[in-house]
């Protein structure tokens, strides 16, 4: 049984290397062959550009491209459970104002290296390790936290769950 795969197209990549020798006119040409993803390292490229786009967005407070990463039905955001898209982005809205954070102050680095990625019929998990920080009002306040962070995707790719671990904070 083989594994689908879909190629990604690619322009014909050339590249010219200088001459052989000093009586040599020709010139030697390369072709760069498409690359194929299987499914698995599809979804793991869409997984890295959903979470991409989620940390620009919290970083940049940009509510509006932000909730649409969302599922209209959330399982869990941090410690609300049974709730909606309307009440997560809420939640958002008062972060800053909540933590006392200074405005242009987050910042979020994904370790790639943490990501792991497992599925049940409906539902994609994703768990990875991510460095936070942030600047605060508040200077006796932590502002940099190492966590785990663990979601869940539905079909479409739409955030149902999230919630982190702190492993360390400072």
């Amino acid at each position: 049984e083989t594994e689908a795969t879909e190629q990604i197209p690619m322009a014909k990549a050339t590249a010219e290397y200088p001459k052989q020798s000093a009586s040599d006119d020709s010139y030697a040409e390369r072709t760069v062959t498409p690359i194929t993803l299987s499914p698995k390292q599809q979804k793991e490229e869409r997984i890295k550009e959903l979470l991409t786009s989620f940390y620009e967005y919290t970083e940049k407070n940009d509510f509006y491209n932000l909730q649409y990463l969302y599922a209209s039905k959330v399982d869990r955001f941090y410690s609300l459970y049974n709730t909606n898209r309307g009440e997560v982005m809420d939640n958002w809205m008062q972060y800053d104002d909540m933590f006392k954070v200074k405005p242009n102050s987050k910042q979020y680095l994904i370790d790639w290296n943490t990501l792991k990625i497992t599925e049940d019929y409906n539902n994609t998990f994703v768990e990875y390790e991510l460095i936070f920080s942030m600047k605060r009002y508040e200077s006796n306040k932590p502002s940099w936290f190492h966590l785990k962070v663990h979601m869940k995707l539905n079909a479409n790719y739409e955030i149902v769950s999230i919630y982190e671990d702190t492993l360390e904070k400072r």
